[in-house]
């Protein structure tokens, strides 16, 4: 036989042995992956919190404190109530936004120029052990038909109805830090009016 046959035909031999054993040799690919992964559990609030949307849509402003008063006062202005604490700030950024405070009334109340009630919401420095410091206005609203003058006064909140949240503006640049103790008073002008019961809550808005 021809050499150079001889030659050519062992290097085919050889590299078509090779060629076989790499392909016997060679690891499957995985199958594809056909089970979709478990869905998250549920939330508290019945969001998805896989979807910033849904939660952005849904949450806009959380509870920063609250107070309950739990009785309706006196008409004339001996119903007028000293400043009381409360509530208080816990752990949390160190300036927190003030959006917005509701009072929730249980009873109507008729608005007026000159027997009114104002409802004024103060936070306090915890660490103020010889109090010293003094309250900062956070809120304040009359129970008037309007302002009594050029923004001097509260801002009126008019009559109010039962089961109806009423609005309670906070001052321009209002916040609170953590540790803040949260008081509220209200004072009686002429004869005054009842405040009825009811719950305070002032919110921050979720940025």
């Amino acid at each position: 036989m021809n050499p150079f046959r001889i030659l050519v035909s062992s290097v085919m031999a050889v590299c078509l042995s090779v060629l076989v054993g790499s392909v016997a040799c060679q690891t499957a690919n995985p199958p594809a992956q056909t089970t979709p992964p478990p869905s998250a559990s549920g939330h508290k609030l019945g969001l998805d919190v896989n979807y910033v949307n849904s939660v952005g849509s849904q949450v806009v402003e959380q509870g920063l404190f609250e107070w309950n008063k739990n009785w309706a006062d006196g008409t004339d202005s001996g119903g007028s109530l000293t400043e009381i604490p409360v509530d208080g700030i816990g752990p949390g950024p160190l300036s927190i936004p003030v959006s917005q405070c509701q009072f929730v009334t249980s009873a109507a109340l008729t608005a007026s120029q000159t027997t009114y009630a104002t409802l004024n919401v103060y936070k306090r420095p915890g660490n103020n052990p010889d109090g010293g410091v003094g309250p900062t206005l956070i809120a304040s609203a009359s129970t008037t038909t309007n302002m009594l003058d050029a923004a001097a006064d509260a801002p009126s909140t008019g009559s109010w109805f039962a089961w109806q949240n009423v609005v309670i503006p906070p001052v321009t640049g209002a916040f609170v830090a953590p540790g803040d103790q949260i008081t509220v008073s209200i004072t009686k002008t002429s004869t005054g009016v009842g405040v009825p019961q009811g719950i305070l809550t002032c919110y921050s808005t979720i940025q």
